[in-house]
């Protein structure tokens, strides 16, 4: 789902857009497939989980890689997964997805559908700058756009959670937050795909290659 296309349009359902509380289109869920994105993303590696609380990340190491995956076990506390973007965000996608907990049927084998079970785990996702402090980071307020925030669902909606974002952000630390549930425990798997700001040096070339262009049109 973190390397699905969001500009591809589809013939039957049209162009995507954001369209639930999860950042979610209803007819074409994150975006098509994008395998050679995907495969970049699994290629990446695995990326280490820190616990956290509402303020901090006790110890952490921050990635320098763009793109990256992990799984765990999130019980009732919060957990983290920090990166540093040095030149910045162009635009992000990150999704959180954990397996469902499926209490006992009356009758051995089948699926407890009534709606008093309590079958979902309800976990958050958002994205939250950070700043260096000791061997962890301080977590900073919360970032504006809500793309880069996975509001709750609430419990017995759903098992992920999709952010998706082209605001940009500055240069800095960031953090993945991984809200628990207070009353479950659920084993998720993560991943995240980040295009990085260009580089101040490439803007300044392609400016200077545009120069002979504009001074060829004046003459013209």
């Amino acid at each position: 789902m973190t390397g699905a296309d969001k500009t591809a349009v589809s013939n039957n359902n049209g162009a995507w857009s954001d369209q639930t509380a999860n950042h979610l289109s209803i007819k074409l869920g994150a975006g098509k497939v994008r395998y050679g994105t995907s495969l970049d993303i699994f290629n990446a590696g695995e990326r280490s989980v820190a616990s956290a609380t509402a303020s901090a990340i006790a110890v952490a190491t921050a990635s320098n890689s763009s793109k990256g995956w992990t799984y765990g076990t999130s019980t009732n506390g919060d957990q983290a997964v920090v990166f540093y973007a040095p030149n910045g965000i162009d635009d992000l996608t990150a999704t959180l997805n954990w397996n469902v907990t499926q209490p006992n049927a009356l009758i051995p084998g089948n699926i407890n559908t009534l709606a008093a079970a309590t079958i979902f785990a309800d976990l958050n996702l958002e994205l939250r700058p950070v700043t260096p402090q000791g061997a962890g980071f301080s977590i900073l307020a919360p970032l504006a756009d809500p793309g880069y925030q996975s509001a709750s669902t609430g419990a017995n909606a759903d098992n992920i959670e999709h952010l998706y974002s082209t605001s940009d952000l500055p240069a800095g630390y960031y953090a993945f937050i991984i809200h628990g549930d207070a009353s479950q425990t659920a084993d998720y798997g993560f991943s995240y795909n980040v295009t990085p700001a260009p580089e101040p040096g490439s803007l300044m070339l392609l400016g200077a290659a545009a120069l002979p262009l504009l001074r060829r049109r004046r003459r013209a």
